[in-house]
């Protein structure tokens, strides 16, 4: 590395990274409106615990389980001269069905990555169009991370 070349490191290396492999972060991806079911972290919650309420919170948990409304996104802008920040609205047939809560590049990847959640009465859809700076732009939706979504990478494997 040259002198005085930026590098990716610290906390913005560990942002973009985990935007990639689907970590989630709490103030951005996760909130304390969102499910675990919803957040795609269900295997938190042992079903254990929710049937003996033996954890603060396990009776709301339970009610609001039954009404999954929203479940957690990984899109892929097809566009990577365009940044996305957060909170820009995700449209599906004119219609906005969520918001981005995070957005990073995958460097990996090479491509935007944007977070957020979709309405679940929409189904899965394979693209969306996301609203940034008043202009639409086409994304490519991920159910599962972007970046090695059965996680075969950490334990070694590469193929």
């Amino acid at each position: 590395m040259r002198r005085g070349q930026a590098r990716n490191a610290g906390f913005r290396a560990l942002h973009c990274l985990s935007a990639e492999k689907g970590y989630t972060l709490w103030h951005k991806d996760l909130r304390s409106d969102d499910t675990p079911q919803e957040a795609g972290i269900g295997f938190t919650v042992s079903k254990l615990k929710l049937k003996n309420e033996s954890f603060f919170g396990a009776k709301s948990l339970n009610i609001r389980q039954k009404t999954k409304s929203k479940e957690i996104a990984f899109m892929t802008l097809n566009d990577n001269n365009v940044c996305v920040w957060g909170l820009e609205p995700i449209y599906y047939e004119n219609k906005i069905i969520g918001y981005v809560r995070r957005g990073s590049y995958g460097f990996s990847i090479d491509k935007s990555i944007a977070i957020g959640y979709l309405e679940r009465d929409v189904g899965k859809v394979d693209s969306v169009m996301i609203e940034i700076n008043g202009k639409l732009y086409s994304a490519q939706v991920h159910w599962e991370p972007p970046f090695d979504p059965k996680g075969l990478r950490i334990r070694g494997i590469y193929y």
